[in-house]
């Protein structure tokens, strides 16, 4: 255990364990010197028999670590701390962290009896023998002296459901907000913030227990950053945690200068955080100045099915094996200790981008059929087996063949975890833990494994054998676990309904739903489309359009000139769309005052940016799109046309409601107000097809009576 832990220190440590000094080295005794394994790159060995060696994928090959062996009256075998060679590559990185002979902090000095090599926190991988090609051994202590060995400097929270996290985008506050161009780290956010949090507690007994203070994937304001932490302790939120700064692609950390030259602001942020971090994702690891804040590392946005924006999706079992990887070697290769994936649950339409990214899917609510994927059940492999607040053992690494394997605990050291993945290995891998004697005489490991085509099942128990030595035979592309815990299951659900077609003819009046919630199946794509009440009809409900005319200052969608919200299916063709609108203004602009409703907006799934919605210039990058200007211009635009295929002049303004009508039939769109015909075209695009979309510009605007039915 090393000290500063900010997360989970333990009082008294330091008077129960002693680390040895260089002046108790004896001078006899002689250097171990580990070098780079010739046969096995990433392995950094000494010359003992068998050999020993630790899991260094960081380190590079002229690199040599020198680790003194102590004498001590006790006799103990483990390999005590008294001091390291001064040798050429002073850091190197050893599995998530920094070896660092300078500093001196590797090895704990202990007197536990019957154990083996054991390194601490520092160095993810502990000490593996090698014995032949394709079977390590590995020694896996929970306790010494009363104390577990732990991921130190890390806030374990090993368990991925439990924590309520709110991110912020320090994005402006409601209405009037900050005038564009001006800066969005207000005071008002600062407020806002705290009414929410608080909010949340006090109506929802809500607990958010830490909160993203950076500009998501953006910059970051120091100064907003400190005063944000200062008023949120003087609210009484001494508990929130902070994060900073939610950063990624190649800007991971960028904050961590900032917080070395200021001290204030170093205090003012708990956590660093970052969006798929390491080398998994193809980002860079954690460097030793991040590692030596001392904070925390959470990945507080984890990707899988990489790449993006058309991942490979949650039903595949490829991805399901890649999620498993993602969990454990986020934190052996790049020290993170909270993995937070997005999505939990993939519920956006297929034809979006993105699509099949989540741990189920549970997107087709007219028909109520759901897919609970493989990616839920190897997430469970580790989610089922542990709790929060539990730690990350020192024996967590890499494996030789491919793959890798962490072992977790509580702080009591009570209960023992490993889970082990070989999504990359190339052959089957013979494994040797070494459990010490505590955990052996719980009995029986109990065991579970996932392959393709059995996911997450229950084998037989493994048995420590003589000298607490647990053996398993993985093959590649599985997840194991093997654990002290009981009472893991794999949930067994109702009858699951078959899938079928988005119901066509469609109709939504938006009656009977609260005010200010989404209609069922609207989905926004740019704005804040909510249900509420026509002050001018009689109470009548509508779908209005209540996001500002202030242009939305955003992470994503920023070239954003018009709202939109999109309803249906990729299967629709030859369709139209009918509906009333009302353009209700707010930005002084009538020459960018408009209505629009598009159709066939594409089928290919996966393959519509929801720009193509809101983007007002051209209209139709998919399907069929018209557009009625408050100067009283309308023009009626195609995929795949530079110029509208039919335009011309209407009698409609700002204030009023009309019926727009949009049919495509047989390669021909016509369009229609008030059954008034405006002008119709030739659609050259082949076969189109897709959904239906309607919005206006950057301003307030209502529809009802939505309207899709077969054309003839």
């Amino acid at each position: 255990q090393s000290y500063g832990d900010s997360g989970n220190s333990r009082a008294g440590l330091a008077d129960t364990m002693t680390l040895a000094s260089t002046d108790e080295c004896s001078a006899t005794e002689p250097v171990q010197q580990w070098t780079f394994n010739d046969t096995y790159p990433g392995l950094l060995c000494n010359a003992a028999t068998p050999k020993q060696c630790l899991n260094v994928p960081d380190c590079q090959v002229d690199q040599e670590i020198g680790l003194y062996k102590p004498s001590t009256p006790s006799g103990g075998s483990c390999v005590k701390r008294c001091g390291c060679t001064a040798v050429k590559g002073q850091h190197c990185g050893l599995g998530p962290g920094t070896l660092d002979c300078m500093t001196n902090e590797q090895f704990a000095l202990t007197d536990c009896e019957a154990t083996v090599c054991h390194l601490t926190s520092q160095i993810a991988g502990g000490c593996v023998s090698e014995t032949s090609r394709g079977t390590v051994q590995i020694s896996l202590n929970t306790t010494c002296g009363g104390w577990s060995y732990d991921a130190s400097t890390k806030l374990v929270q090993s368990k991925t459901s439990g924590r309520c996290l709110g991110r912020w985008q320090n994005a402006p506050p409601p209405p009037p907000g900050p005038l564009p161009g001006s800066t969005t780290a207000t005071q008002e956010n600062i407020d806002y913030l705290i009414k929410w949090v608080k909010g949340l507690k006090e109506k929802k007994n809500l607990t958010i227990d830490s909160l993203g203070i950076g500009y998501n994937e953006g910059a970051f304001n120091v100064d907003w950053m400190k005063a944000a932490k200062s008023q949120f302790v003087a609210a009484g939120l001494t508990d929130l945690l902070t994060i900073g700064t939610d950063d990624c692609c190649g800007g991971e950390y960028g904050v961590v200068p900032h917080m070395q030259a200021d001290p204030v602001l170093n205090a003012a942020i708990d956590i660093l955080g970052a969006h798929c971090t390491g080398t998994q994702n193809g980002q860079k690891n954690p460097d030793s100045r991040t590692l030596s804040m001392g904070k925390p590392l959470w990945n507080t946005e984890q990707h899988f099915g990489l790449p993006d924006p058309s991942p490979a999706v949650c039903w595949e079992f490829s991805t399901a094996l890649q999620l498993a990887a993602t969990l454990n070697q986020q934190y052996v290769v790049s020290n993170q200790t909270s993995v937070q994936m997005w999505t939990p649950i993939y519920s956006w339409y297929d034809f979006l981008p993105y699509r099949g990214k989540g741990l189920m899917v549970a997107n087709r609510p007219w028909d109520g059929s759901y897919n609970v994927s493989d990616t839920i059940w190897t997430m469970a492999h580790t989610t089922q087996f542990t709790e929060r607040g539990w730690f990350y053992l020192g024996a967590c690494g890499l494996l030789p063949d491919g793959g890798s394997y962490v072992s977790l605990a509580p702080a009591d050291g009570s209960e023992l975890t490993i889970v082990i993945e070989t999504a990359a290995a190339t052959a089957t891998q013979t494994i040797h833990f070494e459990i010490d004697s505590g955990i052996a005489a719980k009995g029986p490991l109990s065991c579970w494994t996932t392959v393709e085509g059995a996911v997450f099942q229950q084998q037989a128990s493994v048995k420590p054998g003589p000298g607490g030595v647990v053996t398993v035979i993985v093959p590649p592309n599985a997840v194991w676990t093997l654990s002290t815990t009981t009472g893991q299951s794999k949930g067994v659900g109702p009858v699951i309904a078959p899938a079928s077609p988005f119901p066509m003819p469609y109709n939504e009046s938006f009656s009977g739903y609260p005010e200010d919630t989404l209609p069922k199946y609207f989905s926004d794509m740019h704005g804040a489309f909510a249900v509420a009440v026509d002050a001018n009809a009689s109470g009548n409900a509508v779908l209005r359009q209540q996001a500002a005319p202030t242009k939305p200052y955003c992470t994503h969608g920023r070239g954003a000139t018009a709202y939109a919200v999109v309803v249906g299916d990729a299967s629709w063709s030859d369709y139209s769309v009918q509906v009333r609108w009302k353009s209700e203004g707010g930005n002084n602009d009538t020459s960018n005052e408009f209505i629009y409703v598009g159709s066939h907006g594409g089928a290919e799934p996966g393959s519509i940016k929801p720009e193509s919605f809101y983007t007002s210039a051209p209209f139709g990058r998919h399907g069929v799109v018209v557009q009625l200007w408050m100067t009283g211009a309308w023009a009626l635009s195609a995929a795949g046309e530079k110029t509208p295929i039919a335009q011309g002049t209407g009698s409609w303004r700002s204030g009023e409601w009309h019926t727009l009508r949009l049919a495509l039939h047989a390669g021909n769109a016509t369009a229609s107000v008030d059954g008034a015909y405006l002008g119709a075209g030739a659609i050259t695009e082949s076969a189109p097809a897709g959904p239906a979309w309607l919005g206006c510009g950057l301003h307030y605007c209502a529809f009802d009576d939505f309207e899709v039915s077969q054309t003839r």
